[in-house]
């Protein structure tokens, strides 16, 4: 069995949509967002309670999300009493198995997407040793326009700023902590160079790119890889990378708003190679009033971290 691997990042970063291009290659499974993994970490650590497997099942499927992933209590039974774990790693490892057999049944491999566990990556190495992880960064001023678009998330700019800052934050560290297990990847590269970005994700996962991985939005048509009803905020998911989206927040942002933003959480933003919105933040890779001269050193992979750099 191959390790797996885990997208992680702040909310409304784009880890949807990379889950969606991973998933299109035919050796990856990636379920939705299933929660129970952390959720129910420490509860299932005697395999030796008689009750150990069924209890797991019924807790698993008592997760809403976890509901959406298309599998039966049966078939997850079946895949205990198969793959026969003996530790909370190798019992958790059961549905994505499971997930990958139903829906995916040329992967040999399985990933899982959520953003929340950005803060919980160490924990995720102890039970994956192996595994690696993808930190998704996104501009913060983007991710908080897209966040107060939706009806869950910061209800504020405010908010929104300081959430995005610290998850970030802690992206940035574990990264530099964990510099073989964890790289980070650039929204803004990831649209501006799809292929360009696979590729070099796939050589972190030790995976060959295939090209199908570009064709994740008609996948997604077809299989409707995220929830029906989920897709009121993963619209932009059921077509190709939109470059045009790039810098739409900061654009949109009044003066004040601006050096609100700046205030919170300029230090992150600087760090992760983004211009400060005021007249005093440094030249950076977005500089260009357009967008263009940053997707460029996106697409030549001067934002991504090497899985290898110390």
């Amino acid at each position: 069995m191959h390790d797996p691997f885990f997208i992680v990042g702040c909310g409304r970063s784009g880890t949807t949509l990379l889950r969606l291009m991973l998933t299109a290659h035919p050796n990856l499974s990636v379920p939705p967002e299933g929660d129970f993994l952390l959720g129910l970490d420490g509860q299932f650590d005697d395999p030796t309670d008689p009750t150990w497997a069924s209890r797991f099942v019924d807790a698993f499927f008592s997760i809403e999300k976890c509901r959406e992933w298309g599998l039966e209590p049966a078939t997850l039974s079946e895949g205990i009493a198969s793959l026969a774990p003996t530790s909370w790693p190798e019992l958790a490892a059961v549905p994505y198995w499971a997930y990958l057999v139903t829906h995916d049944p040329e992967a040999n491999r399985w990933g899982d997407k959520n953003p929340g566990y950005v803060s919980h990556v160490p924990r995720l190495l102890q039970l994956y040793p192996r595994a690696r992880v993808i930190h998704l960064v996104r501009d913060g001023r983007d991710v908080a326009q897209s966040w107060l678009s939706v009806h869950f998330g910061p209800r504020s700019l405010e908010q929104a700023a300081r959430r995005w800052a610290s998850a970030v934050a802690v992206g940035n560290r574990i990264a530099r902590l964990h510099p073989r297990s964890v790289v980070e990847v650039h929204y803004e590269a990831l649209v501006a160079d799809p292929e360009g970005e696979l590729r070099r994700i796939c050589t972190f996962l030790g995976e060959d790119f295939d090209p199908a991985m570009l064709g994740y939005d008609r996948l997604n048509r077809e299989r409707g890889l995220v929830p029906a009803h989920r897709l009121a905020w993963h619209a932009n998911t059921l077509g190709p990378p939109d470059p045009s989206r790039i810098g739409r927040g900061r654009a949109a942002l009044s003066v004040e708003d601006a050096a609100l933003f700046d205030r919170l959480a300029g230090p992150v933003l600087e760090a992760n190679g983004y211009r400060r919105s005021g007249p005093d933040g440094p030249p950076s890779r977005d500089s260009a009033p357009d967008g263009r001269a940053n997707q460029r050193e996106y697409a030549q992979g001067q934002l991504v971290r090497s899985p290898t750099a110390s």
